[in-house]
């Protein structure tokens, strides 16, 4: 069993979310992911990505998410959104 797994990732047509990204090959090797690419990219996508998973160390979900900054929103900035919610969905009435 191969515990370090490379992976290829990239973006369809028609958007540019990095959200949307799409998995495309996984275990593979140098030569399998240019014949993906090439191939994908006649099909639309594009900003390909590659990654290592490491499955010799436990994830550190910690530092996936940045536990230690913690983002608020004053009351005001709340009120200040859903009027201007509220005013879209009226139609600015």
């Amino acid at each position: 069993m191969n515990l370090r797994e490379t992976v290829l990732y990239a973006i369809p047509r028609g958007t540019t979310d990095r959200a949307r990204e799409v998995l495309l090959l996984t275990n593979c090797n140098a030569d399998m992911i240019e014949t993906c690419k090439g191939l994908a990219a006649r099909d639309g996508f594009h900003s390909f990505r590659t990654a290592t998973i490491d499955l010799t160390r436990p994830p550190d979900f910690a530092a996936t998410v940045n536990l230690g900054r913690v983002a608020t929103v004053t009351d005001a900035q709340l009120d200040a959104v859903t009027e201007a919610q509220d005013a879209a969905d009226c139609g600015g009435l």
